[in-house]
């Protein structure tokens, strides 16, 4: 099969509306505000068979139209999948929200491969590299992973790696590493080395670099009525960017909107640094109508549905002097907007924090920040599981309007290195 692969790097957001972002002979890409639209004709000689774009998040497709072809399509999660058969004076014209660029748009016939790489430096969720000293835990986020490579900038001496939710083997030479999987989404691998000084120079799976993306916890609160409160806890250097799914896009960081349609709104943060790393957070949003029909479960008397969410982290504690103590401590954002009560609304959540705390909250969402005055042993409440990683149990109990209640469990995981 011939191969063509064209590289285009554009600006994600750009800071203003109706623009063309790149034009070619095979592609004109435009943005109006909230949207994107593509304009993507045939670039083979033969017959288009298949056109699948990859974007760094979830979109919603507002239009599709194919000219001289018949195609069919589907979304499955972040990927838009055509195909059919697009002749060769054929194109397909589509739009989509919120205005993200596709990571690649690929076409291919029987014969023929051409691949556009539009945009880079995309990253959708949480970091997957944490940095210790003499040690790093890397994560798979998403996908199967075969192999990943670990550069140093001198040689070192490896002294253990461990696989959580994975069987990795292992060899080393000169300044590499490399450890082989499979790694599948959520398994971990644990690094060791016995240098003091040495430095990381680059983290690599088989298919993509690994993501060390900007970090800052988010926060959404229904306060009724189709009034939420957005919030992003993101540090001066990170520029924020919101697409609140109903055609409003903001910069603030802290801010109120109301949503004047009942609806379900896919809502989209976009954290940028200084070395051009983009974070993609989404979640959907869903304003009720003012009344509500009488639900399916009516008479059943269920009880209400909790999710916690997680499990959330690893956390890597911030070592800091407070009121002349050092202290270790680390911020959680809980996200229990999953749970659900069968019959009318869930009214109180209740978070039992696993270390004597207990907080109830009226919102699904809560920020906690844990704080271990004992620096040099990980007491209690921390669980050991693997080497430096631990747990933290978090027990959640959600009460309906009706007094009936539902219980889940997740876990906080931590990692806590010795002082050396």
């Amino acid at each position: 099969m011939r191969r063509v692969t064209i590289v285009v790097l554009a600006a994600a957001i750009p800071a203003f509306a109706g623009t063309f972002l790149f034009k070619t002979d095979q592609i004109l890409l435009h943005q109006e505000r909230d949207q994107i639209i593509l304009l993507l004709a045939n670039p083979l000689e033969g017959i288009v068979e298949e056109i699948v774009l990859t974007f760094p998040g979830l979109i919603r497709v507002d239009d599709v139209y194919v000219h001289a072809g018949i195609m069919d399509w589907r979304q499955a999660k972040r990927e838009l999948v055509f195909s059919g058969a697009l002749w060769r004076q054929g194109f397909v014209r589509l739009s989509w929200r919120p205005a993200l660029l596709p990571l690649t748009i690929t076409a291919r016939s029987a014969t023929e491969e051409w691949t556009l790489e539009v945009s880079s430096g995309f990253v959708y969720g949480e970091p997957e590299v944490f940095l210790f000293p003499q040690g790093i835990l890397v994560g798979r986020s998403e996908s199967v992973g075969q192999t990943l490579q670990i550069r140093f900038d001198q040689q070192v001496t490896i002294t253990s790696v461990m696989g959580i939710g994975c069987s990795p083997a292992w060899e080393a030479s000169d300044r590499e590493l490399t450890v082989h999987g499979p790694f599948f989404p959520g398994s971990m691998v644990l690094i060791s080395w016995n240098h003091p000084d040495a430095q990381v120079m680059e983290v690599v799976w088989n298919d993509r670099p690994a993501s060390l993306s900007p970090s800052g916890p988010w926060e959404i609160v229904n306060l009724g009525g189709g009034r939420f409160r957005f919030s992003a806890k993101a540090s001066s250097d990170v520029q924020v960017f919101w697409d609140l799914g109903d055609g409003t896009i903001t910069w603030q960081r802290d801010f109120e909107h109301v949503y004047s349609h009942a609806d379900k709104y896919l809502v989209t943060l976009i954290l940028s640094d200084a070395r051009g790393q983009k974070r993609v957070q989404q979640t959907w949003l869903s304003v009720e109508p003012p009344s509500v029909p009488a639900p399916v479960f009516a008479g059943l008397d269920l009880p209400p549905r909790a999710n916690p969410g997680g499990p959330y982290g690893p956390y890597d504690p911030v070592i800091e002097q407070r009121e002349g103590e050092w202290v270790r401590w680390f911020t959680v954002q809980f996200d229990a907007s999953a749970s659900f009560a069968y019959e009318g609304k869930i009214v109180k959540y209740v978070w039992d924090l696993g270390n004597g705390q207990v907080i109830v909250t009226e919102s699904p969402y809560l920020t906690y920040t844990y704080v271990f005055p004992n620096v040099d042993h990980p007491d209690p409440p921390l669980i050991e599981l693997y080497g430096f990683i631990y747990s933290v149990p978090v027990t959640l109990t959600v009460e309906d309007d009706k007094g009936r209640t539902g219980t889940a469990t997740t876990h906080v995981l931590v990692i806590w290195y010795p002082i050396w």
